[in-house]
């Protein structure tokens, strides 16, 4: 019986040392919480495939479209040029 008297003694002591909390309550967090996450990696997704898209476009226009044209436009001046032989 003294035993079990200083054992709750102990725990009487031990839990009036400590604050009283809910036990899903935090009063310190070791990190912040993360706010905000899905806006934000949303906004990031976004914003990085507009980029890409972008680059990729202007890869595509100037490295390929262009030159692509270029050798188009000669071929028919070339043509237009056998044309005026021709004809002259």
């Amino acid at each position: 019986m003294h035993f079990e008297h200083e054992r709750r003694r102990y725990i009487h002591e031990v839990n009036e040392s400590k604050p009283i909390t809910h036990p899903h309550t935090y009063t310190k967090m070791a990190i912040a919480p993360i706010t905000g996450a899905h806006i934000r990696r949303t906004a990031w997704d976004i914003s990085f495939s507009l980029a890409l898209g972008s680059l990729a476009g202007s890869y595509y226009w100037f490295y390929y479209h262009k030159p692509l044209i270029a050798k188009r436009e000669d071929y028919y001046a070339s043509l237009a040029k056998q044309k005026e032989e021709l004809d002259a």
